[in-house]
């Protein structure tokens, strides 16, 4: 039996250590036929390896949406329109290892400091909550409770025309939605690629480890009183790189890294809209947090767009 997440889907034992059939997966509200099954018996975010756990059902996160330019750029209509994000200079820039070593070439010629992070597509790919959360770092946790805006930016493989790597549109989406949660105590959607995901983020979120959960209250202390979203967003395009070790190597030594040196708020950077200077350094800009209502809106406003043209 395969898994949806790939990979052999565990079997599933008693205490005696008799092997039983897996129970059959539980159905999303909004997401198709055959899109949530079973997915790797789950300890607080992690894989269990004792035959005598206790398997509990587990729904697989969806893989893919219908629309690619909908899925692609995340930016829709309605109550993300109303989000004014700051000028590309007044936040806080991250590359992510190891492809995002690509943008920071462009990231010194637009005069913008940066610093490191490593949200890994792999535990993504596992659905290793906790480690998704360990990995953001104590700096971006800082900046993000601050009310700083932060960009993570990437490079996708696997699917070139969209671009958009996993650690993206899952592994921010569900961070922004675990510190909205633990911080402001909000009950909004978890989107992924256009699936309502809220219950199976609730369902992990009250199985983080206690050690995790404890390490991200611990920011909500540096919140603003006033302070409505967590800002993280992410931008992206498709690599011709991947696995080129050798050219991740000579990226890293190139770096010019400057410490403390002033950004510059001159030209376009701070003068147009971020969306658009990405747009010009052919960049796509992830958004997350749409409610489910908008998504599916934006996705009949496309297919309606393409039929016409």
């Amino acid at each position: 039996m395969t898994s949806p997440l790939g990979g052999a889907a565990p079997i599933c034992t008693s205490s005696a250590g008799a092997p039983r059939a897996p129970p059959p997966a539980p159905h999303a509200r909004h997401a198709p036929a055959g899109v949530l099954a079973r997915a790797p018996c789950m300890a607080g975010g992690r894989p269990s390896h004792t035959s005598a756990a206790r398997c509990a059902p587990r729904r697989a996160l969806p893989p893919e949406a219908e629309l690619d330019q909908l899925a692609s750029d995340m930016v829709l209509s309605g109550q993300l329109d109303e989000i004014e994000l700051p000028r590309l200079h007044e936040m806080h820039h991250a590359l992510n290892l190891t492809n995002g070593l690509e943008a920071a070439p462009i990231l010194s010629e637009l005069g913008l400091p940066y610093s490191f992070t490593r949200l890994q597509s792999t535990a993504c790919e596992q659905q290793l909550f906790n480690q998704i959360l360990l990995d953001v770092g104590p700096d971006l946790m800082m900046r993000l409770a601050l009310g700083e805006t932060v960009c993570v930016w990437d490079f996708g493989s696997r699917n070139r025309k969209r671009g958009i790597p996993r650690a993206l549109w899952y592994g921010l989406e569900w961070t922004r939605w675990c510190l909205e949660r633990e911080w402001l105590g909000r009950k909004g959607d978890g989107i992924l690629r256009g699936y309502n995901v809220t219950r199976e983020f609730v369902d992990h979120a009250n199985s983080l480890e206690k050690g995790v959960k404890r390490r991200v209250r611990y920011f909500k202390q540096f919140c603003p009183a006033d302070m409505e979203r967590v800002s993280l967003v992410g931008a992206y395009r498709a690599t011709e790189h991947d696995d080129d070790k050798e050219f991740y190597r000579r990226a890293a030594s190139a770096l010019q890294l400057r410490p403390g040196h002033e950004q510059r708020s001159g030209g376009d950077v701070g003068a147009l809209p971020a969306r658009e200077v990405l747009r010009r350094s052919g960049f796509k800009l992830f958004v997350g947090g749409a409610c489910h209502s908008e998504y599916q809106r934006a996705k009949r406003r496309i297919i309606a767009e393409r039929e016409g043209g």
